[in-house]
């Protein structure tokens, strides 16, 4: 079984849990490549790769977070059943996780062992500051440079507005447009990392996911800025293989 949303997913003997993991905004799959090699025995990788990047570059990106949903759910669900999986989400990602396991349980569906949020605020939380999707492109190119966008660092300003800005667009209108309330909370266990510099998201806003379950909760801080995990995913994956082993018989 084979889909463009998964580019990355190769099968492994012995697999006893399938991990999917959702990029942030104008982010692709690949960002989770260097994970594969790591990744604890027993554990898969299972990157998810939306329209309009990489592989899926000449594809329409996603501006609405339902329509979204209604895609990956009809493309990712037969993934689901033949094993037990969690969700790791940065930024945008983890609003993508947090939403989809929430219509997974909504409909009586699989969930996932666990749910892993990073580098993002708990929905729901108040918004302030202007809409990011519709800055004119000089402010729009100061956020990109603060948020440290690392896949076209060193391209001119053109260039990485060219290449770049309009996925960075489409997928930061699917995050600012999605519903403004936190909605109900999930019913699986959730822990939430967040970079010690990181001027987007501070310690509280990840803590608010503390409301966004009724299972257990935890929050890890790790060096870095907003884009810490591209550094950092080895001390992320220790904690995600600490919190999984525990409910997976023989991880």
């Amino acid at each position: 079984m084979t889909s463009s949303w998964l580019p990355l997913h190769r099968a492994r003997a012995g697999t006893r849990v399938r991990l999917f993991c959702f990029p942030f905004a104008g982010g692709g799959a690949s960002v989770f490549r260097p994970w594969a090699g790591v990744l604890p025995e027993g554990m898969e990788l299972a990157a998810v790769q939306p329209p309009g990047r990489e592989e899926r570059l000449t594809e329409a990106p996603f501006t609405s977070l339902p329509a979204l949903l209604d895609e990956m759910d009809a493309a990712l669900s037969p993934w689901l059943e033949d094993r037990p999986f969690a969700f790791f989400g940065h930024s945008l990602g983890a609003l993508v996780a947090f939403e989809w396991t929430r219509r997974l349980r909504q409909r009586g569906g699989p969930a996932p062992l666990h749910l892993f949020v990073s580098g993002a605020p708990a929905p729901g939380l108040p918004r302030t500051g202007p809409l990011l999707h519709a800055l004119p492109e000089p402010e729009f190119l100061q956020v990109v440079r603060q948020l440290g966008a690392g896949a076209f660092d060193g391209l001119p300003d053109a260039g990485l507005l060219e290449a770049w800005g309009p996925l960075l667009r489409a997928d930061l209108q699917l995050a600012e447009s999605a519903a403004p309330g936190p909605g109900e909370p999930v019913d699986v266990p959730l822990s939430a990392f967040g970079g010690l510099d990181d001027a987007a998201v501070s310690r509280e806003e990840l803590a608010a996911w503390r409301e966004r379950t009724r299972g257990a909760f935890s929050q890890h801080m790790l060096p870095g800025g907003h884009l810490f995990i591209r550094a950092g995913y080895p001390a992320v994956i220790q904690v995600l293989w600490r919190k999984l082993r525990g409910a997976v018989p023989g991880l």
